[in-house]
């Protein structure tokens, strides 16, 4: 069933502990995704990744683990349909509120487009084309206010529909099985847009 398989996603990307071994970090590492909700309805969604040391290094000596992160406000449907959400050829917030940010400790691709480490605005663009994930200098603005002059990149993001519509906003960075990549989901309602993203730590 498509909502039995899409919960499955979203579960894998919030619990999900793999192992990898890529570039300067030892095969025993490990790429922990984590999604949480605030209070204030705020969500976020980490994966941090962690480079193994021999057991008996002390914590003080043990490297901090890079983070890959999006903080975004999460509104709900509430019986309305999500296409007008999200009207064509607008700039959407993909969120509620404060403007959805995305903070990483490492370079990624993301879509094929490097993005320096650091923190950065998260819109999409909706066309009779397709949707663009847009990665935004702008940072701390409301989510309204958009600049397109300080776009960075605009990504060619994958879309799909499900049957069952999910009732609030779920952005998850959902790891693959090998190596430090995975897929950058967004859903809400029958809309689900994804893109790779893999990190160049």
């Amino acid at each position: 069933m498509i909502r039995s398989s899409l919960a499955r996603d979203l579960r894998r990307a919030a619990l999900l502990t793999i192992a990898f071994s890529l570039g300067t970090f030892s095969p025993l590492g490990a790429q922990t995704a984590t999604h949480a909700l605030a209070p204030s309805g705020r969500a976020s969604t980490m994966i941090e990744i962690t480079k193994q040391t021999p057991r008996d290094t002390p914590p003080s000596q043990r490297p901090v683990p890079l983070r890959v992160s999006i903080d975004y406000g999460q509104p709900h449907l509430r019986g309305r349909d999500v296409l007008p959400l999200m009207p064509l050829d607008t700039a959407w917030r993909t969120g509620a509120n404060s403007a959805t940010g995305l903070t990483t400790d490492v370079d990624l691709v993301i879509g094929g487009t490097k993005i320096p480490k650091g923190t950065y605005t998260l819109f999409t663009i909706r066309s009779k084309s397709g949707t663009k994930l847009i990665v935004n200098k702008q940072v701390g603005q409301w989510g309204t206010q958009y600049d397109a002059a300080q776009d960075l990149a605009r990504i060619e993001m994958r879309t799909r529909r499900v049957t069952e519509p999910l009732d609030a906003l779920q952005i998850a960075l959902a790891p693959a099985a090998t190596g430090l990549k995975g897929v950058l989901r967004i859903v809400w309602g029958t809309v689900v847009l994804e893109v790779d993203w893999e990190a160049k730590p």
